[in-house]
């Protein structure tokens, strides 16, 4: 299965997104006429997602951190885009496909936390502490994102610049393409979602 992409790039260079759902039960379930939509659908948009995230612009022009947590933070705002795009959709499907994208995300960081080698209790606590992080930051950007742009600016700042002064500039172009990657994903079908070019 995939690595966790944007978190350990540069851990693991070699990084194949295998569609985790998708390519699963096509061939495990051959016989069947039915392909799980859901399955397919979400397995596309996490690699688009991962794609876009994997863009060096956020790193060199934005000052992101271009290390393991400065990647979780730019994967957890597409997160939040993708997510909050499906569920305002308010369909079964769109749930599930949200339901699944979380699903690799998570297995994405259970896998590459088990190939570092880690014990079981320094895993389970790793684990659980970038989950409770996803969590949190998926709540922080949505509360704030229908609050006010002053508010989405605080969070991106703690998220992302916690540690750094004078990074207004960065932080008013994130909270841009937030709203500018979210405007063009309620512009497409929920069966046809892929993020803006940068």
């Amino acid at each position: 299965m995939a690595k966790f992409i944007v978190i350990f790039e540069k851990i693991y260079p070699k990084i194949i997104l295998k569609e985790i759902i998708g390519w699963r039960k096509n061939v495990l379930k051959f016989w069947q006429k039915r392909i799980d939509k859901s399955a397919e659908l979400s397995a596309l948009f996490y690699r688009r997602l991962v794609q876009q995230v994997r863009n060096e612009w956020f790193y060199r022009d934005l000052a992101i951190a271009d290390s393991p947590f400065g990647r979780f933070e730019v994967m957890t705002i597409h997160l939040f885009l993708i997510l909050k795009r499906l569920k305002q959709e308010n369909t079964s499907l769109a749930g599930k496909i949200a339901q699944e994208i979380t699903n690799l995300f998570v297995i994405d960081l259970d896998e590459s936390l088990r190939d570092l080698r880690l014990s079981e209790t320094k895993i389970a606590k790793q684990f659980n502490k970038f989950i409770q992080g996803f969590y949190g930051r998926l709540i922080a950007y949505d509360v704030a994102f229908d609050e006010s742009d002053q508010a989405l600016k605080d969070v991106v700042h703690r998220n992302l610049y916690a540690q750094l002064a004078e990074k207004e500039i960065h932080i008013q172009k994130i909270v841009s393409y937030i709203h500018q990657q979210l405007d063009f994903l309620q512009q497409q079908d929920s069966t046809l979602l892929k993020f803006g070019d940068i």
